[in-house]
């Protein structure tokens, strides 16, 4: 398998690259920090990571969302899994937490790279 997570770490300033007001897991709040976004290859019983990139909020961007350089957390991910892939670190399926489950542009990546994957569901009501 390979498991995809992003991670962020509190922040404080606005001098370090991708530092940005965003949703920070680990503090079950939206602050300002840092998100990377990794892969890690496991068969069950080894773990390998593989690779890790920082998610860079859109205000990094002179147009925002709709800049061509800008990329979800999401296609962050699926970007890793399919390089992961293309560098021979097979798997027979990619797993994610629930924040994937409702990104269509991961499903996609994921289905052209003819990769199978499993995401948790979102509760019933989350705003997470």
């Amino acid at each position: 398998m390979i498991v995809i997570d992003d991670s962020g770490d509190r922040k404080a300033g606005t001098v370090t690259a991708h530092v940005g007001r965003q949703w920070l897991g680990r503090l079950g709040k939206t602050d300002y920090g840092i998100v990377t976004v990794t892969t890690v290859w496991t068969d069950g019983r080894v773990f390998c990571p593989l690779y890790a990139t920082p998610y860079t909020p859109a205000h990094h961007f002179t147009r925002g969302r709709s800049d061509p350089a800008f990329r979800t957390e999401s296609q962050l991910a699926a970007a890793l899994v399919v390089h992961g892939k293309a560098a021979g670190f097979g798997c027979r399926a990619v797993v994610a937490d629930c924040a994937y489950s409702v990104s269509c542009d991961w499903h996609l990546a994921l289905r052209e790279a003819s990769l199978a994957y499993v995401a948790a569901l979102k509760p019933h009501g989350a705003d997470a």
